[in-house]
């Protein structure tokens, strides 16, 4: 699936330091399911105040598309890294895993589940700590609805 964003690096005028912009694409701004699905993926993390999960210090509407204005990470996901090294310390495999579930934890105490937790969302800094990134398919806690920003059909339950 191709990707539905791009993101670059920038630098926050009026904070002066760097940041990440998360652009959606220009030819999916007129879907408007994924134009709330975007938004909505702003506003949930600009909610959330964790170490361990990506921060989100604005969202913009300019020139016919959306930006998601973020902190900017250096590092690498998980999946990156993994692949790189091919394998990691069971002492350092437990500290991601404390990271990432303090920062769903917290997040599922917001009302918020990410759906979406892979190694390509878990970002590895290089101080080793963990960032959760990419709330795209999140969703208040106990939403039934399962329908993906229009780019997916919608998941049913199947009784057991």
């Amino acid at each position: 699936m191709p990707f539905l964003y791009n993101v670059y690096k920038g630098v926050h005028a009026e904070l002066n330091m760097p940041v990440a912009i998360k652009m959606m694409r220009h030819d999916l701004v007129m879907n408007s399911d994924f134009l709330e699905s975007f938004r909505n993926e702003a506003k949930i993390i600009a909610s959330l105040n964790h170490e361990n999960i990506i921060r989100v210090y604005d969202i913009e509407e300019r020139f016919s598309t959306v930006f998601i204005i973020m902190e900017y990470l250096v590092g690498e996901s998980l999946s990156d890294m993994l692949f790189r090294l091919k394998a990691i310390s069971w002492m350092l495999a437990a500290d991601f895993l404390i990271q990432v579930c303090s920062g769903l934890v917290y997040a599922h105490n917001k009302g918020i589940v990410h759906r979406d937790v892979s190694p390509l969302n878990i970002f590895v800094q290089p101080d080793d700590r963990i960032k959760i990134i990419d709330f795209g398919f999140s969703c208040p806690i106990g939403t039934e609805d399962f329908h993906l920003g229009g780019a997916f059909p919608s998941f049913e339950r199947i009784p057991s």
